[in-house]
C-alpha cells in the first residue's frame, strides 16, 4: 500500500534560509529515488514549521530511505544543526486515489 508521508520540521528562524538552501540538495537526491513518486515542501503559516510531503511506493521503500540516510550520518548534522526540536513523521496510508 502506498503512503503520503508528512515531515514537520521546525528550523530555527535564523537558519531559515541557509536550511533552504541546504535542503535543497536533499530534496533533489530523495525525489530521485523511484520509490519516491512526488514530493513538495512547503511553509505552515500557523505553526511556522516546515513541511515535507511526499508520496511512497510503501511504507517499507520510505523506512528503507530513511535508513540510508541515517547510515550515511547526514541526519544528525542537520538536526543539530537546524532543527529547533525534534522533527514529527506522519505516514498516511493511501486507500484510495483519484486522478
Amino acid at each position: 500500500m502506498s503512503i503520503i508521508v508528512n515531515l514537520q520540521i521546525s528550523v530555527k528562524p535564523e537558519l531559515r534560509a541557509d536550511f533552504m538552501s541546504d535542503f535543497g540538495d536533499v530534496v533533489s537526491v530523495t525525489r530521485a529515488i523511484d520509490a519516491c513518486n512526488w514530493l513538495y515542501v512547503t511553509t505552515n503559516d500557523e505553526t511556522g514549521k516546515v513541511e515535507v510531503v511526499s508520496h511512497w511506493n510503501s511504507r517499507e521503500d520510505y523506512d528503507k530511505y530513511l535508513q540510508w540516510r541515517q547510515e550515511t550520518s547526514f541526519l544528525v548534522p542537520m538536526f543539530e544543526k537546524y532543527f529547533s526540536e525534534d522533527p514529527v513523521w506522519r505516514f498516511l496510508p493511501v486507500f484510495m486515489k483519484f486522478e
